[in-house]
């Protein structure tokens, strides 16, 4: 392992100081600009994290700025079921399409108002049954479809969980619920397939178009179907397709399918976006059946044409996670029906990853090169530790500051110390605290070499700059990470041979001309694919730069030109409100951060200290900040006009944020006001003392409820921007930032408008 740590004279003179020592196998080398590199022998494991076994308490959590690989296990406390419920020990899950998007942050994680994260299907063992659930008992092996929980124990509603079938397989028993019970929603339920008709189901090969083919040649219907590769349709004609056709060439399957039927079919399940969608309707007979899988084109509101509706077409939305969440009852008679069939129908095909590799399976599923279902089996595998009791740092130190304020009581056995530089370690208290350090979270590599040296078993991790970070973040790669990351290696061969390898087996022949998106690259792929690149070339690559250059020949001309400029993801700065501070924005943002794992969020901090009373819903303990205001005024009248003092200040701090977007609540949606930047998003705003020149193309993002307080300085607000340009939302939670999952789709589908991405695949399963 290699890595520049800083000067060689402050090394050397801590060193002789007696701070640390050179670790064993370590060469101390000069190199160009007086900094010091260290060469060590020695193997850097890839994780330095605690594992828990699978008969540990263990779930799954999602730092959806970090895509899959924010994907990870945290130590967790066992929840005794309540009336109507069961506890499971769970042995596997399977993932559904559902899953990546949640992990990457392309959609939300509530639906109808309840969590629905990672984990919809799993088989596991009773070992605790609530009062009133008569059908499960404790050591019954039984089937579950929890809305969220996945981990080593969950506990849900007794109404998703049946006795699985002494005789199926544990893989056919995990993997079939969910895929048949989607299928049959939108076939027999909503489609009312009957024996004869011509039923087109686009992505066939996967477990909910597996499901759906075998559902309707059980019922004697005629199946057309689409995949994206040879390898697939050859799988889906030998199960009994009629016919099956390229899923990526909308012109050759809307041609084969006229060709192979003459007026076309009864019935479309549909999966793909955007066009496909126009072509499949114009694919059904008069009184045809249109099925909707996805919910990309639902989320960006894409328009469709009513004209073939005058032949009699009906269109149906078939989201089971919206029927298990709205109308429980409805869900388990449907489930109940698939239940007494499950036995009886075919087992899909699956591939099987443990649980110490969910990101790889993740990953894997995002690909969409797999056939079936894709598992996950529990296991030993690494985990989070509850949060630190202690947290040490200087005297006033903010990131210590910050966390502390977060965690409120944590693992009393766990410390953590913060030491933004080697100057810090002058405080003889602090590196005491060094030395017996849990942790150690620093901005210098020359503290990050001293801590690994004295501290060995301890994670340590370098962060860029010293500056509040969430807890999340931090431990995300505290687990994983010191100060040298092990990496995934990819292949020595040439970039061009590389390249063209690796999408020809995300999407099939591409040229090299071809563009990545009309290839079938998604969203996923892209992000898959530049993650890769930056493997491979030692450099950081963005899916910007990817979707910047746009066909294989010009990504590899704009990689060779010269080193690749280490990008960033497109920048929102977030405004906090009166008297509050940045990480009271974050706490409140973060529904809505977590919805939109594509941009990097920066919180920023008034550059005025609160000068009276604070926003009662922070800490005392935090510092807190103001963007202007009246010198001691009160926290409910203090902001008002005439009182402005302040205001030119924060005006030349938000000069030149640099950013894409800005989003403010309160008193920094006033200041976002001042912000130049393509779009602006207004929560609960009120009135900056002067409104600066509207751009005319600025787009608006505006929320609040109707009976706060100030209400009408939110739409004066509202009413400074071109109307055309603005999405206005109401809600009835107060003076806040609203945590109504519909605003905060709304405001996904608003950012990823603006960016000009895709929220994510339509594929569901």
């Amino acid at each position: 392992a290699c890595a520049v740590v800083g000067s060689e004279v402050d090394l050397r003179s801590a060193v002789a100081a007696g701070i640390g020592a050179p670790t064993a196998g370590a060469l101390f080398r000069a190199v160009a600009g007086g900094q010091l590199q260290i060469r060590s022998k020695a193997v850097i494991s890839g994780s330095t994290g605690v594992h828990a076994s699978e008969d540990e308490p263990y779930k799954v959590v999602v730092d959806a700025s970090r895509g899959v690989k924010g994907v990870h296990c945290l130590r967790a406390t066992r929840c005794p079921p309540g009336p109507g419920e069961v506890e499971l020990k769970t042995s596997v899950w399977a993932l559904n399409f559902r899953d990546i998007l949640v992990a990457v942050g392309a959609i939300p994680s509530e639906v109808a108002g309840k969590s629905l994260g990672i984990g919809g299907e799993c088989l596991g063992e009773v070992v605790g049954v609530g009062d009133g659930v008569a059908h499960v008992k404790l050591g019954d092996r039984v089937i579950g479809v929890p809305p969220d929980g996945m981990g080593s124990f969950t506990t849900m509603d007794a109404r998703w969980t049946t006795p699985a079938p002494p005789d199926m397989s544990t893989d056919a028993a995990v993997s079939g619920t969910m895929a048949y019970a989607t299928a049959w929603l939108g076939l027999y339920w909503m489609a009312r397939i009957e024996e004869g008709d011509r039923v087109l189901i686009h992505s066939a090969a996967g477990g909910v178009g597996m499901a759906a083919v075998h559902l309707c040649l059980r019922r004697g219907c005629v199946v057309f179907g689409t995949a994206s590769t040879a390898k697939k349709r050859s799988m889906l004609l030998s199960l009994g397709c009629a016919a099956v056709f390229d899923s990526r060439n909308i012109a050759s399957f809307e041609r084969g399918v006229r060709e192979v039927t003459g007026d076309g079919v009864d019935v479309v399940l549909n999966s793909l976006a955007g066009p496909a969608i126009v072509a499949s309707l114009k694919l059904l007979r008069p009184m045809g059946r249109f099925v909707e899988l996805g919910k990309r084109d639902q989320y960006e509101e894409t328009h469709v044409s009513l004209g073939p509706f005058l032949g009699g077409l009906s269109y149906f939305a078939a989201h089971l996670d919206v029927l298990m969440l709205s109308w429980p009852s409805k869900a388990r008679t449907l489930l109940e029906e698939v239940w007494r069939e499950l036995s009886s129908l075919p087992a899909l095909p699956t591939t099987s990853f443990s649980m110490a590799n969910l990101p790889n399976s993740l990953e894997f599923l995002s690909k969409g090169t797999h056939i079936g279902k894709v598992l996950v089996t529990v296991s030993a595998t690494p985990v989070f530790q509850p949060g630190p009791g202690t947290v040490a740092g200087p005297v006033g130190d903010s990131v210590a500051k910050a966390i502390r304020g977060e965690l409120g009581n944590g693992d009393p056995s766990q410390s953590l110390v913060c030491v933004p530089d080697l100057a810090s370690l002058r405080d003889a208290h602090l590196f005491e605290a060094l030395g017996n350090a849990g942790a150690v979270v620093t901005a210098s590599p020359t503290v990050a070499v001293l801590a690994k040296d004295l501290v060995p078993q301890s994670p340590v991790l370098t962060i860029p700059n010293w500056e509040p970070v969430a807890w999340a973040q931090l431990q995300q790669r505290l687990v994983g990470s010191g100060p040298f990351v092990a990496v995934e290696e990819e292949g020595g061969e040439d970039l061009r041979e590389w390249l063209m390898d690796v999408v020809t087996d995300m999407v099939g022949d591409i040229g090299m001309d071809d563009a990545f998106e009309d290839a079938g690259l998604d969203s996923l792929s892209l992000i898959s694919l530049a993650r890769r690149l930056s493997t491979k070339i030692g450099k950081a690559v963005s899916v910007s730069d990817v979707m910047a250059n746009s066909t294989p020949q010009r990504l590899l001309a704009a990689l060779s030109g010269g080193p690749v400029v280490a990008p960033t993801r497109p920048r929102v700065v977030c405004l906090h409100g009166w008297r509050a501070n940045a990480a009271a924005m974050e706490h409140g943002m973060s529904p809505y951060t977590s919805a939109v794992g594509v941009v990097e969020w920066v919180f920023m901090t008034a550059p005025r200290r609160s000068t009276g009373p604070q926003d009662p819903s922070v800490p005392s303990s935090m510092d807190t900040y103001e963007w202007w205001g009246q010198r001691g005024g009160s926290f409910e009248e203090g902001w008002m006009m005439p009182h402005t003092e302040g205001f030119e200040e924060s005006e030349v701090a938000l000069e030149d944020v640099g950013a894409i977007g800005v989003v403010g609540f309160s008193q920094g949606g006033a200041a976002a006001t001042l912000v130049s930047a393509a779009w602006a998003a207004f929560f609960s705003a009120v009135e900056p003392p002067i409104y600066p020149r509207v751009k005319s193309d600025q787009a608006t993002f505006h929320t609040y409820d109707l009976l706060e307080e100030h209400v009408q300085q939110s739409m004066r607000v509202e009413s400074h921007y071109d109307r055309s340009r603005s999405e206005t939302y109401h809600h009835s939670e107060g003076h806040t930032i609203p945590r109504d999952p519909n605003i905060v789709a709304a405001f996904a589908h608003f950012v990823f408008g603006q960016l000009g991405t895709r929220a994510g695949d339509s594929f569901f399963q």
